[in-house]
């Protein structure tokens, strides 16, 4: 795990194989100066070059996957090993390849509540995710998965 001028979040009963690495920042760049030379904590905007990671709770990641910054990883989830994430993947979903994609949910809109409801029974705040949200969410994957292939 690395990080400088970020915060990493990792969610209840979230697990992954090994090799994880989780990088929060990015190297700055800037005209008439070499990378190897800039000093990011010398900069100005240099917490413009780090983002919060979130990996909410039940989240399953394989191993040798690499997430990157300002990533929001939704609970329940799985990412794939050997995948790289360099964006969010929403709850539920299965994130394969680099860049990691969703390929499909885990479930169907009718496991997913009887998941959330065994897991998220009004506890420490979480909300429970309805029917109405988890087709939505699934329906706009699926229009997205269909408009690429």
């Amino acid at each position: 795990i690395y990080s400088k001028n970020a915060k990493i979040y990792i969610g209840r009963k979230s697990f992954s194989g090994p090799n994880l690495t989780i990088i929060s920042g990015d190297h700055p760049y800037l005209p008439g100066m070499y990378m190897r030379d800039m000093r990011k904590n010398l900069l100005p905007n240099a917490k413009d070059f780090d983002s919060d990671i979130v990996i909410e709770q039940d989240v399953w990641i394989g191993a040798n996957v690499t997430i990157l910054k300002g990533v929001k990883i939704g609970r329940g989830a799985v990412i794939a090993a050997g995948s790289v994430v360099v964006r969010d993947i929403p709850p539920y979903a299965i994130g394969v390849g680099v860049p990691a994609k969703v390929l499909k949910f885990k479930w169907g809109p009718d496991d997913i509540l009887t998941h959330e409801s065994y897991l998220f029974e009004n506890e420490n705040g979480n909300e429970r995710m309805n029917k109405e949200q988890i087709s939505q969410m699934i329906n706009y994957f699926k229009r997205e998965l269909d408009r690429i292939h």
